[in-house]
């Protein structure tokens, strides 16, 4: 997904970073870690083309996104979202971690705070963002 959402233009082929079509000596040499080393890689075989067209038929509205570098643009829209939902946590008087993508509140609070990530979601982006809680204990 990164590779097609940071990348300008149309995509031929994997970033050299994945040292897919290297020998794993050659990816080392180069200080590029093997595409062996990731823990969640592509069967071998598929392409850039077989992957953003396995993509597509899931998710047919991400082809006018792909090609267009917007990567960084959703990595700081998403800290939008999250510090916008952390300070009104604070507000609330309601304990909360960020966790990548996620938060981390008291059980009690859970369900306040995830419908606010909705509502503050919706401010941020223009639309509501999923989300899902779950309980640590």
């Amino acid at each position: 997904m990164n590779a097609f959402l940071f990348s300008t233009g149309a995509k031929k082929q994997w970033p050299s970073s994945l040292g897919v079509g290297k020998g794993d000596d050659a990816a080392a040499n180069s200080g590029e870690l093997p595409a062996a080393a990731y823990e969640a890689r592509l069967p071998a075989g598929w392409t850039v083309r077989r992957t953003k067209d396995a993509i597509l038929q899931h998710h047919p509205t991400l082809e006018t996104v792909f090609g267009k570098g917007l990567g960084y643009r959703l990595m700081y829209q998403e800290s939008e979202v999250l510090l916008a939902i952390l300070d009104e946590l604070r507000s609330r008087d309601i304990p909360a971690l960020g966790l990548h993508d996620g938060l981390l509140v008291p059980q009690s609070r859970a369900n306040e705070a995830e419908g606010l990530m909705g509502e503050v979601s919706k401010k941020v982006t223009g639309t509501p963002l999923p989300t899902s809680g779950k309980s640590l204990g």
